[in-house]
């Protein structure tokens, strides 16, 4: 008699939590597969201080604050661009080519926030948008240099 006690208190147990763990889980869920993302497009130009002349070939050294980094030169018209599917975190601009671009330049960085972000188009759902980053440099020549 005692075993068939145990068996249905058992069934009666394991019936109960499974009834609960559905109960828990509820109807109303919505479920939409993907993660939330975002297009963000940097751009850039790169001057000298003294003339606001555009500076050639000066290297951009793009961070997404992990182990990522992207590098970029700019254009003739001192320009660069590019889009990114994660929001750069930092941005290092440096002479490489010395005295062939124009004159040498001391680096410049800046730290890239929420603030430098301008909404260029909204999205919905997972998809939030499209985001542009303006980072102008005005560099100036290192001492020794005019």
């Amino acid at each position: 008699m005692k075993k068939k006690v145990n068996r249905w208190f058992d069934k009666v147990v394991a019936a109960l939590l499974t009834w609960l763990g559905i109960a828990a889980t509820g109807c109303s869920l919505s479920t939409e597969y993907g993660v939330p993302h975002a297009d963000y497009i940097l751009r850039g130009k790169v001057t000298r201080a003294d003339t606001q002349e555009p500076i050639v070939g000066i290297r951009v050294a793009v961070g997404d604050g992990g182990y990522h980094a992207d590098t970029l030169y700019t254009d003739a018209n001192g320009e660069y661009r590019r889009m990114y599917l994660l929001s750069p975190q930092s941005i290092k601009v440096e002479d490489v080519d010395g005295a062939a671009g124009g004159g040498r330049f001391a680096p410049d960085s800046l730290r890239v926030t929420s603030e430098h972000l301008v909404d260029i188009e909204l999205g919905e759902g997972w998809y939030s948008g499209t985001y542009g980053i303006t980072a102008d440099f005005a560099l100036k020549q290192q001492d020794g240099e005019h």
